[in-house]
């Protein structure tokens, strides 16, 4: 190509001129890019908004606006008064910042969930709560009637000289255990719920918070998640309660902010490795400035470029920043070592080694920034928005990397003078090849065998098309989500019908590709006459703990008489063995902690 070698001419003849024009430009670009930078972290984005499904999205979040965009709490507890206390707690310190969290909702906290939880119970387990609470109803009556602790060490002692009511073994040892605690200045409390609802079930709590997005920053959900963090880090630690974040924003915040920190990691990184390359094979000071400095300017044309061009930025799109990096070194260092090989050859003129080398590779420089180019706007007619910007926004960053290598390459070189000659004795590879000419039939052997295997690898690949398959999956929000779709509690795969008539379930079921449909009519208790059956004869069994005839007030003094009869009580029925009286005088004497019953 004669007019490469024709502009490499005109540059070699005005190099300053050229590299204060090279230099001004930069300045106007770098006050284009800051200027009008902008970045668009609405990962929604990323796809071509143009279709109907964006306009059903659009109609859902006007109809349930407080349905996306959230954030999810997962509280985890095998106890349901901690389980109870821990959502309160974090409903209270959530509605205390009003300025960061709109539209919280725990459903499960709900006050019509919360009075008629037994309907939502499986019949069965209704039953089995039923069972126990009869059993339990002696009990329960006297506490409401006498509900002191002098009161419950009566009913212990009147259990030890009578015929025990059903589950006084259970009631003596949660007492012991109580009072084990309150001597080891511990939690005393008992909490009668996860004894009348006893199992080994894990329950969650899922409570869900909605968030002011700011989609002109980098992270447009960083306040909102570390507020959220906070708000966790608050709570008081109990060891049978567990509470992670998850939901849409902090999934999305988490991606963003390892995108970013992954394409900051790779610039620094490339940028540290060609260093290294670059000294140990060229080995010259002016070369590797003169590469960085073309680097560093073509990352400022390109913002400048995108910003007038695309419009902004968006999380995939500032991977060409590596990218550059990547290719728009190759170019540079193609022209300098032919020019650096020119003046080894002991070319006398400058000039006539600049020429020289974009005669010979200039035409390989720009056939690879045609080809790349093309190659990038293959992305631009895809509907994945992200991609086609990266696409655009690449081949617009190798046209200046060629322009810079053919331009501010050869000016730079015409200034600052040619590179002290010297010659890299560097390793060939003349010996391997040699070796696999003299091996041939075994290597092609091999090569077919390895062939034979990689093709059958290929064919058991399978297509992940979760995108949270791009996610890290040690991450909290990630971990959080695997386990809410372990216990089926939440899904990545689901679709939103939303109609005004009704879509007949069956139809839904029929489908092969659905497993599970639920519509608002799954929220209504089922079998709710044969529940409300049970709950009145629970109603009536316990209407004396319900509605007490009468509530004794009691004092320190009926607490000490009340303790010094039980311990009477369990000397004259326990013979022999360790004095019982001396655990119980023991928690006499220790100061009871303020709100422990």
């Amino acid at each position: 190509m004669l007019w490469v070698v024709a502009w490499v001419n005109r540059v070699v003849q005005r190099p300053r001129l050229i590299l204060a024009v090279v230099g001004l430009i930069t300045i106007v670009a770098a006050w284009v890019a800051v200027t009008q930078f902008r970045m668009n972290s609405d990962l929604g984005d990323l796809i071509d908004q143009q279709s109907d499904w964006r306009a059903d999205f659009d109609r859902f979040e006007a109809a349930f606006p407080d349905l996306v965009r959230t954030g999810v709490i997962v509280v985890r507890s095998p106890s349901i008064k901690q389980l109870e206390l821990t959502t309160t707690a974090i409903l209270d310190e959530l509605a205390a910042r009003p300025d960061y969290f709109t539209a919280i909702a725990a459903p499960g906290a709900e006050r019509f969930f919360r009075d008629h939880a037994m309907l939502y119970m499986d019949l069965d387990d209704l039953d089995d709560m039923a069972d126990r609470l009869a059993e339990a109803q002696p009990w329960l009556t006297a506490v409401a009637e006498t509900n002191s602790l002098a009161g419950v060490l009566r009913l212990v002692a009147d259990g030890v000289e009578n015929d025990a009511p059903t589950g006084f073994d259970k009631v003596l040892d949660l007492l012991g255990t109580s009072l084990q605690r309150l001597t080891a200045g511990e939690d005393a409390t008992i909490w009668w719920t996860d004894e009348m609802f006893a199992s080994d079930e894990i329950r969650y709590q899922l409570i869900y918070v909605k968030a002011f997005s700011q989609f002109d920053v980098a992270l447009p959900n960083a306040v909102f998640v570390a507020q959220l963090r906070e708000v966790i880090a608050g709570l008081e630690n109990h060891p049978d309660v567990d509470v992670w974040l998850t939901g849409e924003l902090p999934l999305q915040h988490e991606e963003i902010e390892a995108a970013i920190s992954g394409v900051s990691l790779a610039g620094w990184l490339s940028l540290a490795l060609l260093f290294v390359v670059m000294l140990l094979g060229v080995r010259s000071g002016k070369i590797i400035a003169a590469t960085f400095l073309m680097l560093l300017i073509g990352v400022i044309w390109t913002s400048a470029l995108a910003m007038l061009t695309v419009g902004e930025y968006n999380t995939l799109s500032v991977v060409f920043i590596v990218m550059f990096f990547g290719l728009g070194v190759d170019f540079a260092l193609h022209f300098s070592l032919r020019f650096q090989q020119a003046v080894n050859a002991h070319v006398p003129d400058v000039a006539v080694a600049l020429q020289d080398s974009a005669s010979s590779v200039g035409r390989a420089i720009v056939l690879c920034t045609l080809t790349t180019a093309i190659g990038f706007l293959g992305f631009v007619p895809t509907d994945y928005r992200g991609l086609a910007d990266l696409g655009t926004i690449s081949a617009g960053g190798m046209l200046v990397a060629c322009f810079l290598a053919l331009t501010f390459l050869p000016a730079f070189y015409m200034v600052s003078g040619a590179p002290k000659a010297h010659l890299m004795n560097l390793p060939t590879s003349d010996r391997v090849v040699a070796w696999l000419v003299r091996r041939r039939r075994p290597v092609v052997i091999c090569v077919c065998i390895v062939g034979a295997f990689a093709a059958w690898q290929t064919s058991q690949a399978k297509f992940d098309y979760s995108t949270l398959a791009l996610k890290d999956p040690n991450s909290q929000s990630m971990q959080a989500l695997r386990l809410l779709q372990a216990e089926d509690l939440s899904t990545d795969y689901q679709l939103v019908v939303v109609r005004e008539a009704a879509v007949p379930k069956a139809r839904l079921e029929a489908l092969e590709e659905v497993e599970e449909v639920r519509t608002l009519l799954d929220f209504v208790p089922d079998e709710q006459e044969d529940k409300l059956y049970v709950l009145e004869d629970l109603q009536e069994m316990l209407w004396s703990a319900l509605q007490p005839q009468r509530a004794e007030g009691v004092n320190q003094a009926d607490n000490r008489r009340a303790t010094a009869a039980l311990i009477d009580t369990l000397a004259a029925h326990i013979g022999g063995g360790e004095d019982p009286s001396g655990a119980i005088d023991e928690g006499r004497r220790t100061p009871h902690p303020r709100g422990v019953v």
